[in-house]
């Protein structure tokens, strides 16, 4: 495989996988198939910062959208709604991240003295 820059392994992993991913799993992906030679340190942060520098830039013409916390899709997938997060795991991911919330309010109150 050729070394690819990240827009084309990002947009290639969406090709191959045809569904929203957190940006975590594209940079795992992109290592596992070999997309990129060069990776760095901390390449699912390269994969992060691509996709939203794109959103920002681009706005609705941006060929990625943003469809939850650090999920993303091929804007030209988001028509068909199969591919999107399916409602219940958004329900998790948002107790979850309120349940985290609420534990680190007591550390945080406790954790000075």
């Amino acid at each position: 495989m050729t070394d690819l820059k990240w827009k084309e392994a990002i947009v290639k992993v969406f090709e191959d996988e045809k569904k929203a991913l957190h940006y975590t799993e594209i940079a795992e992906l992109i290592a596992e198939r070999g997309y990129r030679k060069s990776l760095g340190a901390t390449q699912q942060d390269t994969v992060s910062a691509n996709m939203t520098t794109d959103i920002n830039t681009n706005q609705e013409k941006s060929i990625f959208a943003k469809v939850d916390r650090g999920i993303y899709i091929l804007r030209k997938f988001l028509d068909d709604r199969s591919q999107l997060l399916p409602e219940e795991t958004e329900k998790q991911t948002e107790a979850k991240e309120k349940s985290i919330f609420e534990k680190s309010k007591i550390i945080n109150a406790f954790g000075i003295y």
